[in-house]
This record gives C-alpha cells, structure tokens and sequence, in this order.
C-alpha cells in the first residue's frame, strides 16, 4: 500500500547508498519533516540530480512493508497531492 503526502525537506547526507537489488539504484538518507515532527526518507539520487532546495515541500510517498514504513521524497517541482475534490467538477456528471 502506496499513500502520498506532502513533507519539507530539511536535509540531505552527502553519502549515496545503492539499494540491495539487480540494478543497484542509488539514494541518499534525508530528514523530512510533516505534523511538526522530523523523519528519515530517502531520495533517489536521479531525484537529487534533478535538483531540490532544502526547506521547500515535496510530495512523498510511505510504503508499508509488514511492519516497515519507507519514505521517499519524490522528485519534480513542488507541488500538492490532487484530491478527489480537484476533480470533482470535472467527473460532476458520473453518478456512484
């Protein structure tokens, strides 16, 4: 299960890391903070590359893995997460 949700992003480590798969995907660890409260997340080094600015907000993403909850900031300009309510105009003709 995938949820997404929007973070500010507080800090970046300088180390990269690659994740235990066939294609090695690198990241870096990050501090995110949301409800007033600082998170670990990752970011995928592409994502970093793109480019990010520290203090700004992002759309994250929160994995449930068993009992795990993985983070990761997701790259792109900032921007917030579409609600049913943005779309409820367009879709206003389609009864459930």
């Amino acid at each position: 299960m995938k949820k997404k949700f929007q973070a500010v992003l507080k800090s970046v480590s300088q180390d990269i890391k690659r994740c235990d798969n066939a294609k090695q995907t690198q990241y870096r660890g990050c501090v995110i903070e949301f409800d007033n409260k600082a998170r670990f997340a990752k970011i995928w080094e592409s994502s970093f590359q793109y480019g990010i600015t520290l203090g700004n907000t992002y759309t994250c993403e929160v994995q449930m893995d068993g009992e795990d909850f993985w983070i990761t900031v997701l790259n792109g300009p900032q921007a917030t997460v579409a609600t049913k309510e943005d779309f409820a105009e367009m879709f206003a003709e389609l009864a459930l």
